[in-house]
């Protein structure tokens, strides 16, 4: 059975890869409860689950995927119960071994706890990452400060604290997890990666949007473009700060260049809706050429892109 069930979460996150997701569903539905007591199995600490981590994963994250954010949502948070639970026996000495695990491989009851701890933080990440999606920015903010409690000087998560902050209007509360920011990129020294210095250039460009300097920023944003032209953020956040600085011929050429140039890292949906607005906000002739063009992009990407966003003449 347990070998069964590995093979069944390699099949299913195939298909969520291939963004077959309704397949995905109905193959992980066929399993049936993954809480059901076929799926016990005897242990020194009486019955323990054979089910992967990877299928509970999948079971939480496929509703999302599938447009049903609020049961996706109520999913993640019984997962991190979940995780929570086992890293306590861990740390209690009563947790078995992981299924799919021989006996003969054991894995150290230390091994164990962080294993459940880092399936405890990457769920909590979800989580603050539907929130924010969903504009529950006080919600997502309190878990983002829950893993830096547990992942301090953790730049990608500074930063998107900073964001948060931004979005609620807390310019001076992002402006310092920004500069926590610069301070661990700077304490890495040669070990920092570029991607952590167009992190910083990026926040940078951030801020300076928040405070109205778009010139400012769009300059951060290009900069971030010259390093690494498939940046799908900075790309878009440089064509809103020329729109905000009216230039808006200048943002509308720049997207769609970037759309022209990698059709596959582009095509995003707050991409193309910013685009559609910008189209919009031009209304001439050209620019319902341009957004019948856009949409002929747009049936080429990837199967989940909602069409319905675009507002064609």
């Amino acid at each position: 059975m347990g070998d069964k069930l590995v093979g069944a979460a390699w099949h299913i996150f195939a298909l969520t890869k291939l963004r077959q997701y309704g397949s995905a569903a109905d193959e992980l539905a066929a399993l049936g409860s993954l809480d059901s007591p076929a799926y016990l199995q005897d242990g020194p600490q009486g019955p323990t689950s054979k089910v992967p981590f990877a299928l509970r994963w999948l079971e939480a994250e496929l509703p999302y995927l599938l447009g049903r954010a609020p049961d996706a949502l109520e999913r993640m948070y019984g997962l991190v119960e979940i995780c929570r639970l086992q890293s306590e026996r861990c740390r209690s000495g009563t947790d078995t071994q992981p299924s799919g695990v021989p006996e003969k491989e054991a894995v150290p009851a230390s091994e164990l706890t962080q294993l459940w701890d880092r399936r405890q933080q990457m769920v909590v990440a979800m989580i603050a990452n539907h929130h924010t999606r969903a504009r529950e920015y006080v919600v997502a903010l309190r878990w983002l400060a829950w893993l830096l409690d547990r992942r301090k000087g953790d730049v990608e998560l500074l930063s998107r604290t900073g964001y948060v902050q931004l979005v609620l209007g807390d310019l001076r509360a992002a402006a310092a997890s920004f500069q926590e920011v610069i301070g661990a990129v700077a304490a890495a020294g040669p070990a920092a990666t570029p991607a952590d210095r167009r992190l910083l250039r990026r926040n940078q460009g951030l801020l300076l949007f928040a405070e109205q300097d778009y010139k400012g920023a769009e300059v951060e944003f290009d900069s971030v473009l010259r390093e690494d032209p498939g940046d799908c953020i900075a790309a878009n956040n440089a064509a809103v700060c020329r729109m905000y600085a009216c230039n808006l011929v200048g943002a509308v050429q720049s997207l769609e260049a970037a759309l022209q140039a990698q059709p596959q890292a582009f095509l995003q949906e707050t991409v193309l809706l910013n685009l559609c607005s910008m189209y919009e906000l031009s209304s001439s002739t050209a620019s319902t050429e341009s957004k019948r063009r856009l949409t002929a992009w747009a049936s080429k990407g990837p199967e989940d892109l909602d069409l319905s966003i675009f507002r064609t003449a």
